[in-house]
């Protein structure tokens, strides 16, 4: 699509004229007269980027009731085109100004009442000035320009964003209000996937096929083949159900009047000096998006004479657009221009594609930063002399080395101006991130290539040691650079250091430096340092300033842009630029040398090649200079890239508490129950190994687990010596899960029936569960082997999985994406086998109907309060966590209840058998020996399974088991990682009936979401805990000073401030927190 004005987008309507401006101005002005002296209008926007209107600005001067006084207003005017293109097409039978003309003239007046009413001075729109549908449908608004509202230029950051989200969400409420005042808003469709009769749908006509050619990108990126297939199967139905969604409400929130077209082009900010302070809705432009007048076709036609060396041309279409994002690019104004013409009255059309740089015309940032700087006279010699030179050297001794994209045209007259060659139709493009080792070599022999050029280039007698194009020049009467921006970037470094452990000597080493870190930086830059030959250094190498080509599988060559602040320096300057902000993080830990070593050689073989006469650099002086210039490493760490480098001291989450003490007590229980006879053992021992010889000759018992660690039940390691018929003696050894000697417990397990459950899964389920995986060649292991159960005496004897090299995740620590990605596939495929057993036997889970929050399990219901009562305590002294505080406190007197909604079995939807215990203490692990990774997972302790929805052991196992590195997009992939098992098991099983979709879990994720709050708030810091001394139920659940006193310890915990005070902030914006619509216990 051409952006370019349509003659109606230039040339206001015939009747929008003075007269109808003095019309306009004595209603609003409520004057008897008017007369108009000037009347000044413009175009609104820029071509293309408005298209459900036309709209100019007008400026009037005038003069009201005769008075002598001039008054001024400046409107905005939008009104229907008349011209046939592409704008009457798009609004023809649409209702898109009919709805606009509404919500002006009815709807946002009665919504700014409502709000004003109460007090709230909200404004959500620029104020109406006029409107009509005589002779055309015109709406004139108040242009907010005068009053310090202007566009956004890009996507928007978390502070600005939430001014947006207020006036959104109030927009919304007074909607829901109106509604139910009596205001039809019901009838308000006027959505563009509005279908048309008899007209190609907006959704086919634009949205599909765009979604056509992501896909055909999509297909080219490695490792998106499993996006792309999904969006082909999205494509199948997905027309239909955009126009379904905006035509037909779904969803069971409330329904609201929505903006409907809520993007950063149609909002005005008012800026506050650090953030937006107001917004409204509307369009506005800069002159980052308009070419100066004077670079018109004419202008272009006489570049084009130039670079195509003919005597006439004649531009047949000329097409702008911005040439960067907003706030991209600094140190000038950027446009892309296509142009077709032809040339010497040839027949044959011509296309040439052009980037051009000039300087910026309108006050602010750009204009500021370049005042008095040599930046853009830097460049226009760069590419008009001294990459030309540098490019002849190599071509001359046959190197075909192309350092930048081809000069086309430069001049001062009439304002400076570079026009480029654009480097996309040849396949280059930008780096969108940091730079891996291959792709830093490709660049890395550029940059030496240019040091060696510009060191022949001086030999030879070209001037380079003026090039001193530095943003580190002090300019006379103004803030130096450095003062300015790079110093108050240490200090905040050096606040922020200061709050962590272990980094003291750090943060004196930065103060000290401080004390002359901006006189060593502007010294470096303005008088070269050090002892390694001096060269024409790019000057602000990052991977913003270089264009790549790719063969397919990486760089085969880039393209360095932006020679501003090219310097004649030492080229340690770009070195450092190169290995910080072009490298990865990788790169920067472990090829520092690899990347300095292959500079150093082919800047020594490229000046061979070249002939240099002097002698040759020398690899031990590049790393003296590197030693000697380290300040500019510092510059980059801390104020760029500190967050790639910082190398965190982590925490000896290995230790394990060795101290018998802190065990139960439980030996003299041992001696005494029946269990650890010998004779149960030789039982065990003859049915595994089908043997009636055997016989015990020796037993040592001791606890398998630390205290604190199983609360329903005594899980003891069993060693066992025996011997079958004459042979040796031989050795076994076994986990025994027996009954609680402490008999405190003893109402608990009866009230949950915890050992019938689990004997039940051991019993009947996890054998069948087992066969279904086999029976499509699944040998999955998910639960360690049974060897004895019984329920009197209680107890479960199964194999010792330590003995295979299984163990248990690091506790204190937390999962790490590796380890939970495969604890998730172990439940998906239990999940997904104990569906379809109910499908084929609904009575196999009869015994898993038993909720563990219920009206009748009340046993734990002081272990949630109290966790909730302590963690909103503890939330309250955190910065920036008080109203997550504030909202645990109002919650908690309605949890229980609220929790009962979790344990609701509804038939209809997807239930499996949960877990219900899914955290790290319920798992061992096996671990890569030389990586260390982890490998498979074995679940145990199917004591508090339930029959309902996947969401309760994924809300368990992500919030209370997880690493502090793993946040909301690690949560989403891991999901997504267990439904794509989960599916996969439920197909090869012929699962009878509906599938969940991603979608689907996410959803219950969220329903189940109080759950997750509820056993995070306890279970991390259980996790995190180092002295078990009193790790006991009855301390969670009691109220007495030593319970208090063991909470207090437990909560207060610096890692369990650091997990939480993320979660409980997730947990808010998924909206888990709120207590809206919940009953009182």
């Amino acid at each position: 699509m051409t952006e370019k004005f349509s003659n109606d987008e230039l040339i206001l309507p015939e009747w929008l004229n003075k007269e109808y401006f003095e019309n306009v101005l004595k209603s609003y002005k409520k004057c008897e007269t008017v007369k108009i002296i000037d009347f000044i209008p413009s175009p609104g926007t820029t071509p293309g980027e408005h298209f459900a209107s036309i709209m100019f600005r007008v400026n009037l001067i005038y003069e009201c009731d005769d008075s002598k006084n001039t008054e001024q207003s400046n409107f905005m005017v939008k009104t229907v085109p008349i011209e046939e293109g592409v704008k009457m097409d798009f609004l023809q039978d649409s209702t898109a100004f009919p709805t606009e003309m509404r919500m002006y003239g009815e709807i946002l007046p009665k919504m700014q009442k409502l709000l004003h009413d109460i007090g709230d001075t909200t404004i959500f729109a620029p104020e109406l000035i006029f409107q009509s549908n005589n002779p055309a449908p015109i709406i004139i608004l108040q242009d907010m320009t005068p009053h310090g509202f202007k566009t956004f230029e890009g996507l928007v950051e978390l502070e600005s964003v939430k001014v947006i989200t207020e006036k959104l969400a109030k927009f919304h409420a007074c909607s829901m209000i109106l509604e139910e005042n009596g205001t039809t808003i019901q009838n308000m469709t006027g959505t563009y996937f509005q279908p048309i009769p008899e007209k190609v749908n907006y959704c086919d006509e634009y949205v599909v096929p765009g979604v056509v050619l992501a896909i055909e990108e999509i297909q080219t990126w490695g490792g998106c083949e499993e996006i792309v297939l999904k969006l082909k199967k999205c494509m199948e139905t997905f027309s239909n159900q955009i126009v379904k969604i905006h035509t037909e409400p779904h969803g069971k929130f409330n329904k609201v009047l929505n903006h409907g077209d809520f993007h950063f082009k149609n909002l005005l900010y008012r800026n506050e000096g650090t953030k937006a302070d107001d917004i409204l809705l509307i369009d506005f432009h800069k002159d980052e998006l308009i070419l100066p007048e004077w670079l018109n076709k004419e202008y272009f036609e006489n570049v084009l004479k130039s670079y195509k060396k003919c005597e006439t041309v004649k531009i047949i279409d000329l097409i702008t657009s911005p040439g960067t994002a907003p706030g991209e690019h600094f140190a000038s104004i950027m446009f892309r221009v296509n142009l077709t013409y032809q040339c010497d009255v040839n027949e044959n059309e011509e296309q040439s594609k052009f980037i051009l740089k000039t300087v910026p015309i309108e006050e602010g940032v750009k204009m500021d930063f370049l005042k008095d700087s040599t930046a853009f006279p830097t460049e226009m010699r760069m590419y008009g002399e001294i990459l030309p030179k540098m490019q002849k050297l190599l071509h001359d001794v046959g190197d075909t080395t192309i350092f930048a994209p081809e000069l086309i045209f430069q001049s001062n007259d009439p304002a400076p101006i570079i026009i480029l060659k654009d480097m996309t139709p040849h396949g280059y493009k930008t780096y969108e991130i940091s730079v891996e080792l291959e792709g830093v070599k490709v660049i890395t022999e550029k940059v030496a290539k240019f040091h060696a050029c510009s060191l022949i280039l001086q030999e030879n007698g070209t001037n380079i040691q003026n090039m001193t194009g530095t943003y580190f020049q002090p300019i006379p009467g103004k803030m130096n650079y450095c003062e300015e921006h790079i110093v108050p970037g240490v200090v905040l470094a050096i606040e922020e250091l200061q709050t962590w452990d272990g980094c003291e000597e750090i943060v004196v080493k930065l103060k000290k430096c401080l004390e002359t870190f901006a006189n060593d930086l502007v010294k470096i830059h303005t008088e070269p340092q050090g002892l390694f030959h001096k060269v024409l250094n790019h000057g602000d190498i990052h991977f913003k300033n270089l264009l790549y080509r790719n063969d397919g599988t990486k760089a085969d060559d880039v393209l360095l842009i932006d020679f501003q602040y090219s310097l004649y320096n030492n080229p340690i300057i770009d070195i450092v630029n190169l290995l910080h902000a072009v490298g990865s993080r990788k790169v920067c830990e472990n090829h520092k040398d690899d990347v300095i070593k292959f500079y150093y050689t082919t800047l020594s073989s490229t000046l061979k090649l070249l002939k240099f006469k002097g002698e040759l650099p020398k690899l031990e002086v590049l790393y003296q200079d590197l030693l000697r210039l380290g300040v500019l490493e510092v510059m980059m760490v801390v104020c760029y890239s500190a967050y790639f480098f910082l190398d965190w001291s982590e925490i000896d989450f290995n230790e394990l508490m060795e101290d018998k003490d802190m065990y139960r007590p439980v030996k003299d229980v041992w001696k005494n129950n029946e269990i650890f006879k010998h004779e149960f053992f030789e039982n065990v021992l003859r049915k595994q190994h089908c043997d009636q010889s055997i016989t015990v000759t020796n037993i040592t018992l001791e606890a398998a687990l630390g205290k604190g660690e199983n609360y329903a039940s005594d899980i003891i390691r069993a060693k066992i010596q025996f011997k079958a018929g004459l042979e040796n003696t031989r050795s076994a050894q076994y986990i025994v899960k027996a009954g609680m000697a402490d008999t405190s417990m003893q109402d608990m397990l009866e009230e949950y029936d915890v050992f019938h459950r689990e004997i039940v899964v051991y019993d009947k389920i996890l054998p069948v569960v087992e066969s279904l995986l086999l029976s499509i060649k699944d040998k999955t292991k998910l639960a360690p082997s049974v060897y004895s159960l019984g329920k009197s005496p209680r107890h479960f004897v199964f194999e010792d999985l330590t003995l295979s090299g299984y163990e248990k995740a690091n506790r204190r620590q937390g999962l790490n994406y590796t380890e939970t990605r495969i604890m998730l596939q172990q439940l998906a495929k239990f999940h997904a086998a104990t569906a379809v057993l109910h499908t084929l036997d609904p009575e196999s889970m009869k015994d898993h109907h038993f909720p563990n929050i219920g009206p009748d399990q009340t046993y734990f219901y002081p272990l949630f309060t109290n966790a909730m009562k302590s963690c909103a305590q503890q939330a309250s002294k955190w910065p920036g966590c008080e109203k997550f505080a504030d909202k645990l406190f109002k919650l908690e007197p309605y949890l229980i209840e609220k929790a009962f909604d979790i344990y609701t079995w509804n038939e209809n939807d997807f239930n499996v058998l949960t877990h219900g215990d899914a955290w790290l203490s319920n798992a061992l692990f096996k671990y890569d020996k030389d990586t260390k990774e982890a490998i498979d997972c074995i679940l145990m302790d199917f004591s508090v399974g339930y029959f309902g929805s996947p969401g309760i052991d994924l809300v368990y196992l992500l919030f209370g088991s997880t690493s502090c590195d793993l946040k909301e997009r690690e949560f989403d992939l891991l999901v997504q990682e267990y439904h794509l098992e989960l599916i996969s098991v439920l197909k090869k099983l012929h699962y009878k009936r509906t599938m969940p979709s991603l979608r689907d879990l996410h959803i219950e994720m969220l329903k189940k979401g109080l759950l997750g709050v509820m056993y995070s708030t306890f279970l991390i810091p259980i996790r995190l805990l180092e002295d078990v001394a009193n790790a006991d139920l009855t301390n969670l659940l009691g109220m007495t000073e030593e319970s208090n006193k063991f909470r207090q310890m437990l909560f207060s915990n610096p890692g369990y401030q650091e997990r939480m005070s993320y979660l409980l902030d997730y947990y808010d914006r998924k909206g888990i927190l709120s207590k809206t619509q919940l009953k009182k216990k």
